[in-house]
Formats: structure tokens, C-alpha cells, sequence
């Protein structure tokens, strides 16, 4: 078994890395359905939409992780499950952060 130090205590936040991927789906199924090439132009607050999709997610996994851990009797459930020293719920603050700003930038 590989032994790396720095994901040994990171648990499950490495999944909140799937808030990328939720993003690229809404953003490619939002063009597909509408049929608008301005809906993703710049400014626009469409933009938004995949963002908003991705930090849901990771609220809901939070939440997901730490309703089992209870269950399972952990002494803190849910803080265990870090990305970058980030805990998972706080990644869907990144997210609309990142989202307002594509949203603020210019084309």
C-alpha cells in the first residue's frame, strides 16, 4: 500500500473535484437545449447556472457524508473530508466565487 502524507488525513474531498465536471455538463446541456449562442456570452448571468449546479452538489455531499458518519457513530462527522486543507462544504462557496468571476470578466 502506498503511503503519501499529505492525502492521509483528505478523506473523501477529493470529490468535490466532480464540481469542475457538473459545471462543463451544465454549461454544454444548457447551449444544447436553448439553442442560443448568447446564452453563454460573456456577462451573462447563464454563466452562472453551471456554478450554482457544482455548489449544490457539494453542499449536498457534505451533508450526504456527514448524515452516514452520524449514523456510523463518528465523534465529528463530516470534518474529516478535505480538499487542499478545504473542507467539502466550503468548496461551494469557491464555486460561486469562481462563477461570479466569469461572470464579471470581460470577453
Amino acid at each position: 500500500m502506498l503511503f503519501h502524507p499529505h492525502l492521509e488525513n483528505s478523506g473523501l474531498g477529493f470529490l468535490a473535484f466532480l464540481g469542475l465536471l457538473i459545471v462543463m455538463i451544465t454549461e454544454t446541456a444548457l447551449k444544447h437545449v436553448i439553442h442560443d449562442p448568447t446564452v453563454m456570452a460573456p456577462r451573462s448571468w447563464w454563466l452562472m447556472s453551471g456554478y450554482v449546479a457544482a455548489a449544490a452538489y457539494c453542499v449536498l455531499l457534505h451533508l450526504c457524508i456527514k448524515w452516514r458518519e452520524s449514523r456510523l457513530g463518528y465523534e465529528s462527522p463530516g470534518a474529516d473530508h478535505k480538499l487542499a486543507r478545504l473542507p467539502i462544504r466550503y468548496w461551494s462557496i469557491f464555486y460561486l466565487l469562481l462563477g461570479l468571476l466569469r461572470v464579471a470578466a470581460k470577453a
